[in-house]
């Protein structure tokens, strides 16, 4: 059963260059609040994320996701490719 919490703070990432294959792949994610979302981010989510929106509504916050470049999306499924193989020798 799958649960699914109601939070009010939607905010829509990007990943940065310096998550090699990642970069560009967007993703998104919930808070409680602005105030939750604003203790969270620091310096080191900024390193490897780029905020797109913030406080924006579910529905917006895929269609902004659904956006991301195939090219990003086709890089990161080689990373984790080799990441894998990294991790099993």
């Amino acid at each position: 059963m799958l649960l699914e919490v109601n939070m009010s703070y939607n905010v829509v990432l990007e990943y940065r260059a310096a998550t090699g294959g990642f970069e560009g792949v967007r993703t998104w994610t919930s808070f409680l609040s602005k105030k939750e979302f604003e203790q969270w981010l620091d310096d080191s989510v900024l390193e490897k994320q780029k905020v797109l929106a913030e406080g924006v509504t579910r529905e917006k916050a895929i269609e902004i996701c659904d956006k991301t470049p195939i090219e990003c999306r086709y890089a990161a499924a080689a990373q984790e490719v080799e990441n894998i193989f990294k991790a099993l020798g």
